[in-house]
């Protein structure tokens, strides 16, 4: 063989290992999708992300632009289900919010006397501890990489090139998200939160994704909060957590004062 054929050769042999065939054939997973498909992958993915145990490190927005750390100590499941303790200095809870969805109960030590709040589970409950715009619902779907199961959804995008897709959730009782899924393995690698009139706002993406117990969960998230100006950026990753562990008895979700202490409205005043 002479050499212009063999430097033929070798051209084709490489463009079928860059393409895996001569042709270019199209990223597997992706071919055939459809509203119902695509949200039947996403929706059976999310659902093997049951729950999370565990500590996170927190990076949040601070005072004049200061980065501010903390420990968090997490345990989440659907639906709504959230504990979250924000450490001190001293390694003692520093505030702490447990809510099973519905009932919100507070601890907060950070005015120097410890004081307990309680009141309804809505999209202002987790700013008492995080700067997050979020139900508790919200919040554990997001933290889980877990889509919607209830309410409409359709794809609104194909990437080959990445190869992902985007689908677009409207559920009944909050607000829609977009997410993006890895066609690969159906792992989620963001997630767009808006407002139920539309606007903007949060997003976040999951990164260093891991297999787990037949799922690919998240051990980072990078928040942008996109409803302020200027933009907000928080990053959370997980330090010590397990992924779908035996399901969380319901009292790990209560939060009671001791006897005799004051039980205070998320509002302020006294609850008799």
């Amino acid at each position: 063989m002479n050499g212009a054929r063999l430097l033929a050769a070798a051209a084709l042999l490489l463009g079928v290992a860059a393409t895996g065939c001569p042709h270019g054939a199209p990223l597997p997973n992706l071919d055939g999708l459809t509203d119902q498909v695509a949200a039947a992958r996403a929706r059976a993915g999310g659902e093997r992300r049951a729950r999370m145990v565990g500590t996170l490190k927190a990076r949040l927005p601070g005072i004049e632009g200061v980065v501010a750390s903390a420990d968090l100590d997490v345990a989440l499941q659907p639906r709504g289900m959230l504990s979250v303790a924000v450490r001190s200095f001293f390694e003692q809870p520093m505030q702490m919010l447990v809510t099973d969805g519905e009932q919100v109960t507070v601890f907060d030590a950070t005015g120097g006397q410890p004081a307990f709040f309680r009141g309804a589970a809505d999209t202002a409950t987790l700013s008492r501890v995080l700067p997050l715009p979020l139900s508790p619902r919200e919040a554990v779907a997001i933290f889980l990489a877990r889509p919607p199961v209830e309410g409409t959804a359709r794809l609104v995008g194909v990437d080959r090139e990445a190869g992902t897709f985007d689908l677009w959730f409207e559920p009944p009782d909050l607000g829609p998200c977009q997410v993006t899924v890895r066609a690969v393995d159906d792992a989620l690698v963001r997630w767009r939160a808006f407002k139920r009139d539309g606007r903007p706002l949060l997003e976040v993406g999951y990164a260093d994704l891991r297999p787990a117990d037949g799922t690919v969960v998240p051990f980072a998230w990078h928040v942008r909060r996109l409803d302020v100006t200027p933009e907000q950026a928080l990053d959370f990753s997980a330090t010590d957590v397990t992924w779908n562990g035996p399901p969380l008895p319901a009292d790990a979700f209560r939060l009671e004062p001791p006897p005799g202490t004051e039980l205070l409205p998320l509002g302020g005043a006294v609850v008799r």
